[in-house]
């Protein structure tokens, strides 16, 4: 992100899409994070947040600035515990991958709270044809990604529909915090889906452990 502010002062869009697929248990970075959720939430959440200056600039020129957070957008399940967030008490595979939804939707409220004027996406972009099962540093999910990749693939999206359809969430997006599916149209949200005391708690939560 430092490299980046250096050759580019203007931001418009920044897309954020890095995955992992493992059943490895709890696996720590040196900063006490999990890994799966260091990429799936807290790497997106401090990359986003040190290019902000460049997106204000670009809001500032009366350009566009909009973020897209690619991951799994209101999908999230049984995540709404606010005393553990991190999950540093009830790890479980299953819980990580229903955390990382949960934060990046508390991640987008968050952000746009706090810059208005700015576009921040959480997308849901479905079922896409990428090479994730063979990067896995499980056996079982290599092998596993062997024998389902044919049957799936027909049911999946290709790079280039998912990642069009992916411009399109972020192209007509305005100002705020916006949940969007696998077509790149809104989510339609009940009132209150976004807990303004589990954003608050996810905010300061975030800070702590990504701090320089």
């Amino acid at each position: 992100a430092g490299e980046l502010l250096t050759r580019f002062p203007k931001v418009n869009f920044l897309a954020l899409s890095p995955g992992l697929l493992t059943l490895d248990g709890r696996n720590e970075t040196e900063e006490g994070i999990d890994r799966k959720l260091a990429v799936h939430y807290y790497g997106r959440w401090r990359f986003i947040r040190e290019l902000i200056p460049a997106l204000e600039a670009a809001h500032k020129a009366g350009e566009d600035a909009k973020v897209i957070s690619v991951l799994a957008a209101k999908q999230a399940r049984g995540t709404r515990n606010l005393d553990d967030l991190g999950l540093k008490k009830h790890f479980s595979v299953f819980n990580a991958a229903m955390a990382g939804p949960t934060y990046n939707d508390c991640m987008v409220k968050g952000f746009a709270n706090r810059h208005p004027g700015l576009s921040f996406i959480h997308s849901y972009p479905g079922g896409v044809y990428t090479p994730l099962f063979k990067k896995s540093n499980t056996a079982t999910i290599r092998y596993a990604g062997m024998l389902l990749t044919p049957l799936i693939k027909p049911f999946t999206y290709t790079l280039q529909a998912a990642g069009e359809h992916q411009l399109y969430a972020l192209l007509k997006a305005g100002p705020g915090a916006k949940l969007t599916d696998d077509k790149g149209a809104d989510i339609p949200l009940k009132e209150g889906y976004f807990n303004p005391d589990q954003v608050d708690k996810a905010w300061a939560h975030t800070e702590e452990p990504t701090s320089p």
